[in-house]
């Protein structure tokens, strides 16, 4: 999972899923990479030495009141992101071309437990399907936190 840098003047911390409305950079810094050793093994990033140290949910900044839109997400990894996002308490929208299909995913993620997982039809090709979206997250939430383009 890619992480999310956020910096400020208060404090700085890199974790998977963190984010803030002010300041946001999804490109990790090179201190997050690994480098592969003589013996084809990875060496640990510094990433990893301070996640051991310091959990990156002690900082969480969502709560359930957070909304997440993840497109294409009825499967694979579209739907694991809503899954994942859910489960740490975020209310999520998955959003699918397939009705059918949306609300299939969007049952099974219920089925487990995760009652914080909205469906909407979104076709992100559509202008039309778009702005379907916009209107009924606009009157649903009334704003986003997070936007997961997953769709291929």
């Amino acid at each position: 999972m890619p992480s999310v840098t956020h910096t400020d003047a208060a404090h700085s911390t890199s974790c998977p899923l963190y984010s803030s409305r002010a300041h946001a950079s999804v490109a990790p810094p090179r201190t997050h990479l690994r480098y592969p050793l003589a013996n084809n093994q990875l060496q640990p990033s510094l990433m990893d030495a301070e996640m051991q140290k310091t959990p990156c949910y002690e900082t969480r900044w969502w709560s359930e009141e957070t909304v997440a839109v993840v497109t294409g997400a009825n499967k694979g990894i579209g739907l694991e992101i809503v899954r994942r996002l859910a489960e740490l308490g975020v209310t999520v929208v998955l959003t699918s071309r397939d009705v059918g299909r949306g609300l299939a995913a969007a049952e099974q993620l219920r089925d487990r437990g995760l009652f914080r997982v909205e469906f909407c039809r979104l076709d992100v090709a559509e202008e039309a399907s778009i702005d379907a979206f916009v209107t009924w997250l606009r009157r649903k939430f009334g704003f986003l936190d997070i936007l997961v383009i997953a769709v291929t």
